[in-house]
This record gives structure tokens, sequence and C-alpha cells, in this order.
């Protein structure tokens, strides 16, 4: 499994920076997509396809030796001869006499961690995933059918477009953008049924059916479920980011394509943009647009008067792909660790082909290994903290994501500095890393975000917060619950709650009446966290609301104390 492991990621690395390398000079945004998919899915097949099939690349494999892995975590400083400590000193190595006997204090080495460690943080990332996935499933719930009038009769024009048929049409008052949902199912806001005329309804229509026909909420699915297994390839993010974006150009094309109006469906963008200002989407799902980030290019894209650029045949796209997966397959490398074998096997060797000296040249070289490895390292984060400062926005955006995944404190400082970075994306980033890595120093510079300008900002800073091992969480939290967007105080008041502090108790009693049900659910889940006298009082006022899912919700909370 370990040898899998480090095939992946140099099999993933080279394919991902194929395809951010041919990207880049592509006009196709099918052509994009297909590259897109193909480097993210592709580490995965080759890297399996190698070990399956064992097959020796054209470049050969890569034996890892036991000594090329750093002892510890990044930041440390590459371990020195030490006579208490016979694995690293530069002493001979002696040939046993006898068998050793295994030792219930034997340390483990790298490889032996190595596996454990990603299974541990792949089922973290899922479980985390299939959290929000469940929690975005209730907070829909609710949602209506609409059943007949013109938005229904436009639907089931389209469909026999789209080849599809008997696609369910729903709405509901708490999504911000209109989403593509599972195989056959269309969720709208209900202020699109309101807000938009006949023909944006179309556009909009036309766009999301796109989306169900394409299987876009499959593909996504399985991106954030490759991002979340080989969450070791920064990469991946990236990946899924630009897939999700291709997509939404494409949906735009097909949209304007059976349509014939592209002003229609920019102005139904114009409108989603003013729905996402006041409620972030939370997941990435198959919607008209998931951030506000890439809308205006697509509406300039919709505006200009200028055709659409055409995409490659199917076929050709189809072979191009399969042929950058068998040169992978066949040229890249595999990784091989190569593990160290400690009892004598009568031949004077290790299965790793080690020959024992007398010397200790190979102690001496196993130290030097470990010194170069950690230096490495050393020098990828300076660089990478170099890069934090590029002039390009993708550059430090890139630089950001990958220094999340290094436990140094030299990156955590870069990153509470790159908390005022002008792009919004790279500040939401680097809280995002700074939360993960659970950097309780850098709790004030995350609180600074809670005023942030960017609501996304603001949100991923609540998050993060809540990531960290705070005694007491700071004021701005309680600030939080008074802010203008819903879904900031529906976090802020599960963040609060998550606290147990018993200072937002009197904000937390005006959410009672916030004009979102989220948040006032949200509220009484807070209050019932903290427990203190006036929670309690606050809590039994609640079942004389007029929300009766918050009167069912205060019910439930006293039956907890």
């Amino acid at each position: 499994m370990t040898d899998w492991l480090l095939t992946y990621l140099v099999h993933s690395t080279v394919l991902l920076g194929v395809a951010w390398l041919g990207a880049r000079h592509l006009a196709s945004h099918r052509a994009r997509e297909v590259l897109w998919k193909t480097a993210m899915f592709g580490g995965f097949i080759t890297a399996t396809g190698q070990l399956v099939l064992q097959r020796t690349p054209l470049a050969g494999p890569v034996v890892v030796a036991p000594a090329s892995f750093a002892a510890g975590p990044v930041r440390s400083p590459a371990p020195e001869a030490d006579p208490d400590n016979p694995a690293l000193a530069e002493a001979p190595l002696e040939k046993p006499a006898a068998p050793p006997t295994a030792s219930p204090f034997a340390p483990l080495g790298d490889a032996d961690l190595l596996v454990p460690a990603w299974l541990l943080g792949a089922s973290t990332l899922l479980a985390i995933y299939l959290t929000r996935r469940i929690r975005f499933a209730r907070r829909i719930a609710g949602r209506v059918p609409v059943a007949d009038g013109p938005v229904t009769e436009m639907l089931r024009e389209l469909e026999g477009r789209s080849g599809l048929a008997n696609v369910r049409l729903t709405a509901h008052d708490s999504l911000p953008s209109p989403v593509a949902l599972g195989a056959r199912e269309i969720v709208v806001p209900e202020a699109a049924l309101v807000d938009l005329d006949q023909g944006q309804q179309r556009s909009m229509l036309a766009h999301e059916l796109a989306h169900l026909a394409r299987k876009d909420p499959a593909w996504l699915t399985a991106a954030c479920v490759a991002e979340c297994i080989g969450f070791a390839q920064p990469l991946n993010r990236l990946a899924r980011r630009r897939m999700q974006e291709s997509a939404e150009y494409l949906c735009d094309e097909w949209a304007v394509g059976h349509t014939g109006s592209g002003v229609l469906l920019a102005k139904c963008l114009a409108k989603v943009a003013e729905w996402l200002e006041s409620t972030p989407a939370t997941l990435p799902v198959a919607g008209m647009a998931e951030s506000r980030s890439h809308l205006v290019e697509r509406v300039r894209r919709l505006l200009a008067d200028a055709p659409f650029p055409t995409a490659p045949a199917r076929r050709t796209l189809l072979v191009a792909s399969i042929s950058l997966l068998l040169l992978t397959l066949v040229a890249i490398p595999g990784v091989s660790f190569a593990r160290h074998q400690s009892a004598d096997t009568g031949s004077g060797k290790s299965k790793a082909e080690w020959p024992e000296s007398k010397d200790g040249k190979d102690a001496k070289s196993a130290n030097a290994g470990l010194r170069e490895t950690a230096d490495s390292n050393r020098a990828i984060v300076q660089a990478l903290i170099g890069a934090l400062k590029d002039s390009n926005v993708e550059v430090r955006r890139a630089a950001v994501n990958s220094l999340g995944r290094f436990e140094d404190r030299t990156a955590a400082a870069a990153l509470r500095e790159t908390l005022r970075d002008a792009d919004a994306e790279v500040r939401k980033s680097a809280a995002e890393a700074l939360g993960d890595m659970q950097d309780n120093a850098s709790a004030d510079a995350i609180a600074a975000l809670l005023k942030d300008p960017n609501v996304e900002v603001r949100a991923q800073a609540i998050e993060s917060l809540t990531d960290l091992d705070l005694v007491t969480p700071p004021a701005g939290l309680i600030d939080a619950l008074r802010d203008v967007n819903a879904e900031v105080r529906h976090q802020a008041a599960h963040a609060v709650g998550h606290f147990e502090d018993a200072r937002a108790v009197p904000a937390l009693k005006l959410l009672l009446d916030d004009p979102v049900a989220d948040v006032r659910e949200a509220a009484v889940e807070a209050l019932a966290e903290i427990r203190n006298e006036a929670a309690i009082e606050a809590i039994i006022g609640a079942l004389k609301s007029k929300d009766p899912k918050v009167r069912q919700a205060a019910a439930e909370a006293l039956g907890k104390h």
C-alpha cells in the first residue's frame, strides 16, 4: 500500500502538471474539462495499473530507502548522531549473532506510519464531506414541488432537447442558486419564480438541464471523493475547481444554443450573484454558480458578440485522454519503499540488498540522507513562502494551498501574513489551512477576518476558529451573530454553541426572531449547548415562537437538560 501511495503522488503530480500547462493553451472548455478529469482521476488509474500489471516503466522504478525519509515533521531539523540511538549513530553496523527478539517498544518506521496516517486523513475528510452533504440534504428537505405554471411548461419543452424525461422541479427559500440534484431534479430558489422574467427562467432551466444531461452532479461527487482520498495531493483541489468552472461554461453554451439568447442568461447570472452575496454556497454542487468569483467573466462572455470556441470531436478527446494515461503508465516511474530486514537471512545482506559494513559508511550515509531530506523540505517551505508574495494571484493561491499541507511553524507564520492578501480566495484558503493545522497562535489573526468584506472569507474564518483548541473564543464571534449575511450568522451560532460561550446568550436570544429559519434553529441549538440559566430561560421563551420548527427545536433542547 505504501508503494501505491508514493506512486500515486508521483503520477498525479505529473498528470496535474500537464493539465495545468495544457489547459492554459486550450480555447475549448470541453477540451479543458476532459484534460482536468483525466489528470485528477488518472493518477489513481495509472498507479493501480503499474502495481497490478507488475510492469516496470521505461524510466525504471524509484526505490526509496528508509533513510531517505525524515524522521519527523518537515519542520524538524535533521537528527544528529546520537550514541544512545543506535539507529542513527555513526557507528559500525554489526551483524547480529542471532535473530533479534521483537520488542513492544521498538519504534515504527516511516513506511509503517504512512498508510495509517493516510487512512486516518482520508477517512476524516470523507466523514466531513459526508456530514456536509447530510446537512445540505436536511437544509433543503422542505423543498416544494413546482408542478404547474409557465415554468413547468418551459421545463417540459426543454426536456425533449436534452434527451431527458420526467425531470422533477422543486423550490426552496434558503438556496442561493439553482441546483441540479441527483439524476433528475432541479431545485431553484423561490426567488427565481418571482424575481426572474420568463426568458430568464427559461435560460436558468436550460443551464440546469445541461448539468443533468452531462451528469455533472455525479462527476462532482466523484471529484470531491477523490479530493478527500488523495488529500496528500494539493493540486486535486485546483483540478476539481477547474472542472467545475469548465462545466459552468459548457452549460452556458448549451443554454444559449437552446434558448437563442446569451443576454437573458447573463441577466439571470447577475441576479444569482445578488443571491450569493446574501447566502453563499457551502457545498460544491452542480448549480449556476458556487461563488461570485467567475460570474463576471461568464457574463462578459455571454454578452460578447463572438461565437463560442469549437470543441474537438469526442473521439479525438477520448483518444487523447487514453493516450495520456498509457504514456504515464509505461513511462513515468513507480516508487517502491525498500524495507530493511532485521533478522539474519544467512546471506549477510538484507532484503533491500544493503551490504553490512564495519567502517560505519552505511550509517553515515543514512544520517546524510536524513539531513538532505530535511534540508530539501525546508527549502520547499521557504520557496512556497516566497511564492505567497508573487504578483500572479493564481500562483499565490497554489502556494497557500501547498503550504497548508506542511506542519511547519514558519509556514504558519507566513500564512498569518497572507490573511491580509488582496485576493479573497487567498485569504480564505490561508484561514482554512491555519484551521486545519490547528495553529492556536493564529486565533487573533483569523478572528480579524470576521470583519472581512467578503462573505466567504468571513464564513471560513468562523469554521477555522471552531477547528482550534481554544479555551476562550474571540469576542468577534459574538459580533458575527449580527452579520448582515444569513449564512455567517448561521455558522456563528453553531460556533458559539461549540465553545459554550455564555457571553453570546443575549445575542442568541435576538436570533430567535431572525428572518431566516435556519438561523433561528441554530440559535436554539447553540443555547442548548451553553446550558446556563439564561440560556434555558431563552429556550423556554422560544416555545412561543411563531415558527413551528423553532418550537420543536426548543422542546427537544429542553429535554436534554
